[in-house]
């Protein structure tokens, strides 16, 4: 039983670090700064910054809110998973490779780049 939790739960933590690093990680550490430098410029509107906060501060309230029930309404599912090894290591794992990935991979910047330009067009003086 103990495998089976672990091959459906490592995948899961893979997925699951993988998005949430996205939806957090990736507008903070690099949409925040490049609109700030933006505004700083005087290329953007400080609207560009409060834009890019929108997005975790949803998110992070979604999964607060989402473990919380979780906790509240089934609490030994929580406690099984918040201490599950494997979904542990693979959220880990799976914010890791998108890290490695954006800081890594020339096409990803590129990517990234493009998308803040996309992103940004609303904002600009």
């Amino acid at each position: 039983m103990q495998i089976l939790s672990f091959v459906i739960l490592f995948p899961v933590g893979i997925l699951l670090g993988i998005w949430y690093t996205s939806m957090l990680v990736l507008p903070l550490f690099y949409g925040v700064p490049m609109a700030f430098l933006g505004f700083v410029r005087k290329k953007y509107k400080f609207k560009a910054i409060a834009a890019y906060l929108v997005a975790p501060a949803f998110w992070t309230a979604f999964f607060i809110l989402a473990f919380f029930l979780l906790a509240y309404f089934w609490e030994s599912g929580f406690n099984y998973l918040s201490n599950s090894a494997a979904f542990n290591l693979g959220h880990i794992l799976g914010s890791i490779i998108l890290i490695l990935n954006v800081l890594f991979n020339r096409k990803t910047k590129e990517d990234m780049r493009a998308d803040f330009e996309e992103f940004i067009v609303p904002y600009k003086i």
